[in-house]
């Protein structure tokens, strides 16, 4: 029995932990729609810089060095970036890449945020950045994959000495990012400062900056899911995990062996 109030501890103390872990996610999704909420549209041309959770909404465009056109699929566009990896990778370090990256190449300039009062430029970072909170995102991605029989299909724009000698069991994937111009888009963040120009850039505090062609109220309603209930499951957890540890100590009391 003591044996059992052991594991009955034990079962308990991870479960307060796990209600723990729960809470904290629960607050950042709460935060997340706080900072929506606190977010003012504010028309491009009267963006500050280093102010944090303003909102723009407006049109993509090309940006100082024009219309782009990408290097894949040969589409007129406002950005564009291009990677080729090798998979699985040939590295047998503790590195978390599964892949190697052989090359990329980007466009040589950022894309815009248009409106009717100006523009801000988008830092690349973000439109590089997975969706965060199922928000859609303003890119268009073009994944191309070739085997050791396909290298001759790999796009001439690619030196061939970085990719030559694929594996039989080795896969070249070659992805095009791409924006549109013209495009609709919703942003929420903070701007730096960068040769006169306002660039929409990453929050240093972890992903809260919002890019998406969604609107505000599509953004507004998928936080709101997401919080909704959202204490339900930690309160469980510490609660069952309190509960657990209470009864292994009476357990352990009622059983420990008595001289």
């Amino acid at each position: 029995m003591i044996t059992f109030a052991a594991l009955l501890f034990g079962l308990g103390c991870c479960l307060i932990v796990g209600g723990a872990v729960a809470a904290l996610l629960r607050w950042y999704e709460a935060n997340q729609r706080r900072i929506l909420e606190r977010a003012a549209l504010v028309p491009c041309a009267d963006w500050q810089a280093g102010r944090r959770w303003q909102a723009a909404a407006g049109m993509t465009t090309a940006g100082p060095t024009g219309v782009q056109i990408s290097p894949v699929t040969g589409t007129a566009c406002a950005w564009y970036a291009v990677d080729l990896v090798r998979e699985p990778s040939r590295r047998y370090d503790d590195t978390a890449s599964s892949v190697d990256h052989l090359w990329t190449q980007e466009a040589p300039g950022p894309p815009a945020l248009q409106d009717h009062t100006g523009s801000l430029l988008i830092d690349p970072r973000l439109l590089r950045r997975r969706s965060t909170d199922g928000d859609p995102l303003i890119t268009t991605t073009t994944v191309r994959r070739y085997g050791r029989e396909d290298e001759d299909r790999v796009p001439q724009l690619i030196p061939r000495d970085v990719y030559l000698g694929t594996g039989k069991h080795e896969t070249l994937v070659l992805t095009e990012l791409l924006v549109h111009a013209g495009q609709r888009a919703y942003a929420i963040g903070r701007a730096r400062s960068d040769g006169g120009n306002l660039v929409l850039t990453p929050s240093r505090r972890g992903p809260v900056t919002v890019l998406t062609t969604g609107t505000y109220e599509q953004v507004h309603a998928r936080r709101i899911a997401a919080t909704a209930g959202s204490w339900t499951l930690p309160g469980a957890l510490s609660i069952a995990g309190v509960a657990g540890i209470a009864g292994a100590v009476l357990l352990a009391w009622l059983t420990w062996p008595v001289d």
